[in-house]
């Protein structure tokens, strides 16, 4: 999977996956991140996701008749905060036609709709922090300014969440450590059936041994 990419791109893939994943502790904070977003901006309904290169998934939902919790990226709402990397404030989303045509908008659930994008420092764009209401709202600028910096916090914690002592410094991928939760979290989840399987390459005398003649820089080029 991560075969090829430079360290920053296989840091984001492994990020973005480890995002998609169900984690109750992680997931219970976004959702204090998204109550805190809508009670802000005076709206009754919010949501919180993440991406990969496909889906769309809700960690979190609230006031939000939203039923299925991966949906393909080119049907969601959020694929224009995705694409511009920016904030979205919809006053009357029946008036907009990047959002007119949806189920929720057409049932009169989303008349007011605002997304804020939870762009990693690398780069990435690791969700979306969004309000809704079934009415028309014009927050003011104050209000959006605290939405904003609500998703910079969620940004945060979500970079921290993949970032200590899940991902390797040198190589940007998943480590021992995320490993073990992993296996953790699938057996508690009991669905399914899964192999392992592990390769291990080099072992610590000869990690040693090739620093000490050829140095610190062949061993992590290497590695």
């Amino acid at each position: 999977m991560f075969t090829g990419l430079k360290k920053s791109e296989s840091r984001q893939l492994a990020a973005l996956e480890l995002l998609s994943k169900a984690d109750t502790a992680r997931d219970a904070a976004l959702a204090e991140f998204a109550r805190l977003a809508s009670e802000v901006m005076g709206v009754a309904g919010c949501f919180i996701t993440t991406f990969d290169d496909k889906f769309q998934y809700i960690k979190f939902v609230e006031n939000v008749p939203i039923e299925h919790d991966k949906i393909a990226i080119d049907r969601t709402m959020c694929q224009y905060t995705l694409a511009d990397r920016q904030t979205i404030v919809c006053i009357d989303t029946r008036l907009d036609a990047r959002f007119s045509h949806q189920p929720l908008v057409k049932g009169g659930d989303i008349l007011f709709y605002a997304s804020a994008p939870l762009i990693a420092k690398e780069g990435a764009v690791l969700g979306t922090l969004c309000v809704t209401h079934p009415d028309i709202h014009q927050p003011t600028a104050r209000q959006i300014a605290s939405f904003e910096r609500i998703a910079a916090l969620a940004t945060l914690y979500l970079e921290s969440c993949y970032n200590i002592g899940l991902v390797d410094a040198l190589t940007g991928l998943p480590n021992r450590p995320c490993l073990i939760k992993e296996m953790t979290r699938l057996k508690q989840s009991a669905t399914g059936d899964y192999a392992l399987i592990i390769f291990d390459c080099i072992d610590i005398p000869r990690a040693y041994e090739l620093t000490r003649y050829l140095g610190v820089e062949a061993l992590e080029t290497l590695l």
